[in-house]
This record gives structure tokens, C-alpha cells and sequence, in this order.
């Protein structure tokens, strides 16, 4: 791992870094010829290219046709078709225009949360930030949007660093309605605020109401409440998927095992406790920055060894805040191995061997036992004396 202190240094070589990817990526369009998808994947980006085309036929967003995205990744996926129709020639493929102006938006993504990391990490420890050009980390951060909340997490985690509270919560809303996993960890925030300024955070939650409001309301007013829950109840009415945690207690004990557990019983229990790290936010002296970051770190957990759905781009969730946290090799080294394994579960052994192949679901078992692991090791953190905060 390069060390670099200078910050000029260090976005000159990640730039450079990243550069030498893409150009290989590119090379590699068709995946070399492999049945995985070991580079890219046009499965995701395809789709976003599709529901940005319907800007050019001037469908309704949710109302014209359905999508699975919340509004905020559906506006811009229709601003860069829009954009890359007005730089490419006609004769290009709308796709294809999509593609070029989608890799370059996600590159200068990946570079700003790459150097946003380098400057919240504390002298000593900068290096980690190359930590984001992991095989699993930059993978995503090409092939899905996932990086985008990420980044406005960072920033949300910068404005509350400086007790700008409203600006976070602002960030946040934004972030929760491109992914809203950003919502779970919106009630830290606030806890911390409260601690720090002894004043109910009125202004925040007003703030964050605000914007996710201002953002829902056109889909409101075009399609009624139907088209705003449509993205919500699609992932709702998703089943279990192999390499899941419920997945596997289900086929142990359900309709694929034993028969003891009714699955809509077990999806309702398991759906609660993957919230119910919310409840962290009850700890004590949650008056930190670190603490922050900490808890968000158990929340996501939690809620990602619980989901049945299989995400293994939520990685990026937790991987800047896992780096910011760093305070052992031990941390180092889960963080890399995780990031491996991710990267062996999907695209390789889900592509080459299946999704319900003894080598996938051996290595996606391997990556539930990780994030207990990281579970563990992150509350054994919060409840340690207060420390120096790293961002």
C-alpha cells in the first residue's frame, strides 16, 4: 500500500490509478470472452440506460412505467441520457452514449469519495484510503450508483464534524432517495446533535422532511401514492435469495428444510431485526464523531446480515466508514478479506457456478460469518473510553 501524506500527491496518483482501470475495463468490454462478468456489468447499467431513454420518449417517470429506483438515481439517469444525447451523434446507440458519460460521472465519483476518505483520515493512516481500490470496492463503484449516496454520506459526516447540522440533514434526505439505507442512519445524527447541543434537532428533521417531500412531490402529484411506494414495494415484494441469512435459515428450518417456520412469519421477523439497530442510538455518550460513524457502522450491519436480498454492492455502504475506523492490522486485514470474498461471490462464483452452487453459498456463508465478526468488533469499539476522533 502506497504511502502518501501530500494530498496533491495522492489524488495525482489515484487519478493515475484509476485511469489505468477504466483503460483496462474498456479493453476488457466484453469481459475477455469469460461467462463472468469479472469486469463489467451490463446487466445493472443497462437498465439504468433504459429507464433514462424513456426521457427521450417522454414517458413519466412511475407512471409511464415502472422502475424499482427511488426518484433521485431515476432523474439522473434521465439527466445523462439526456446530456450524452446532446454530445454523441445521432446514429449512436442511446446506450452506448449512456455508458461513456455514466463511466466518466462514476470515475470522478470514486476519485472524490477516494480523497474525501484521504483527507478525513488523521495523519499516520492516510494510506487506507487505497483502500476504496479494492477488486470488489472499485467494481461496484463502476457497475452500480451505490457510490453516489456514499459519497454524500461522507460529506453529511463532514458537515456534522463542523455541528452543521442542517446541511447534514439536508445531504441525507438526498442520499435516503437514492438509496435509503441513508435513512436508517439519519436517527444517529440525530442523537448526536441532540448530546452536543442539549436541543431537540427540530431544524434537521424539518430539513430532511423538507427535501424528501420536495423530491417526492412531482411523482405525487403525476401519479398519486401508488407511484410513490411503487420502487418500496417492489423491494418488499422480493423472496428470499440464495446466500442470504434468511435465505439459508429458511432452507433449514422452512418450506426447504424442516417445515417448522412459516416464510412470510420468517421475512417479517428477520425485517425487524434488521432495524432494529436503530435502537443503538438509546447507547450512552453517543457525543462523538467516531461514535457516529461506530454506530452507523452497526446499524448497516445488522440490516445487511438480515435483508434477504442479495446486495453484495452494499459493501461500499460500510467501507469508507470501516476504513475511517481503522485501529489494528486486524481491521486492515477483515477489511481486505471481506472486499475478496465479495468480489469471489459475485460477479465469479455467481456467475460461473450459480447462485445456489455449494462454492457460492460456501462463500456468501463466509461473508455472513464477517460481518458478525465486524458486528462484534464494532461494538466492542463503542464501548470502549472515548477516543481520538479520525475524521
Amino acid at each position: 500500500m502506497v504511502r502518501v501524506e501530500n494530498e496533491r500527491k495522492f489524488r495525482w496518483l489515484t487519478l493515475l490509478a484509476l485511469a489505468g482501470i477504466i483503460i483496462v475495463v474498456e479493453l476488457g468490454f466484453d469481459n475477455f470472452g469469460s461467462d463472468a462478468r469479472f469486469l463489467n456489468d451490463y446487466f445493472d447499467r443497462s437498465d439504468y440506460a433504459h429507464i433514462g431513454a424513456r426521457i427521450l420518449t417522454g414517458e413519466i417517470p412511475y407512471v409511464d412505467g415502472a422502475t424499482e429506483y427511488p426518484q433521485v438515481p431515476v432523474y439522473l439517469f434521465r439527466g445523462l441520457t439526456w446530456l450524452a444525447s446532446r454530445i454523441f451523434p445521432v446514429y449512436w446507440p442511446v446506450e452506448a452514449g449512456f455508458l461513456v458519460v455514466w463511466t466518466f460521472v462514476v470515475s470522478v465519483i470514486t476519485l472524490l469519495v477516494a480523497w474525501q476518505v484521504w483527507r478525513m483520515l488523521p495523519e499516520g493512516k492516510k494510506r487506507f484510503a487505497w483502500l476504496m481500490f479494492l477488486p470488489a470496492a472499485i467494481y461496484f463503484c463502476l457497475n452500480r450508483f451505490d457510490i453516489i449516496p456514499v459519497y454524500i454520506s461522507l460529506l453529511a459526516i463532514m458537515a456534522i464534524r463542523r455541528q452543521r447540522f442542517t446541511p447534514a440533514a439536508i445531504l441525507l434526505a438526498i442520499g435516503a432517495l437514492t438509496k435509503w439505507y441513508l435513512a436508517l442512519i439519519f436517527p444517529v445524527f440525530l442523537v448526536y446533535e441532540l448530546g452536543l447541543t442539549r436541543k431537540l434537532p427540530w431544524r434537521s428533521v424539518i430539513a430532511f422532511g423538507s427535501i424528501c417531500i420536495a423530491i417526492l412531490l412531482p411523482t405525487f402529484i403525476l401519479g398519486g401514492w401508488q407511484a410513490v411506494w411503487q420502487p418500496y414495494a417492489w423491494h418488499l415484494n422480493r423472496l428470499s435469495e440464495p446466500g442470504t441469512f434468511q435465505w439459508f435459515v429458511g432452507n433449514a428450518l422452512g418450506d426447504g428444510g424442516l417445515g417448522w417456520i412459516d416464510p412470510a412469519a420468517l421475512t417479517t421477523f428477520f425485517t425487524v431485526l434488521g432495524f432494529s439497530g436503530i435502537l443503538l442510538v438509546f447507547q450512552k455518550g453517543l457525543t462523538s464523531v467516531n461514535k457516529v460513524v461506530l454506530t452507523s457502522i452497526a446499524v448497516l450491519l445488522l440490516f445487511i446480515f438480515f435483508t434477504r436480498i442479495f446486495s453484495p454492492q452494499w459493501w461500499l455502504w460500510i467501507l469508507p466508514f470501516l476504513i475511517l475506523t481503522i485501529d489494528t492490522k486486524l481491521d486492515l486485514i477483515l477489511i481486505i478479506l471481506y472486499d475478496l470474498l465479495d468480489y469471489a461471490a459475485f460477479p465469479i462464483t455467481y456467475d460461473l457456478t450459480g447462485s445456489e452452487s455449494t462454492i457460492h453459498l460456501l462463500v456468501t456463508g463466509s461473508l455472513l460469518i464477517l460481518i458478525v465478526f465486524l458486528f462484534v468488533r464494532t461494538i466492542m469499539k463503542l464501548k470502549r473510553v472515548e477516543v481520538q476522533v479520525p475524521v
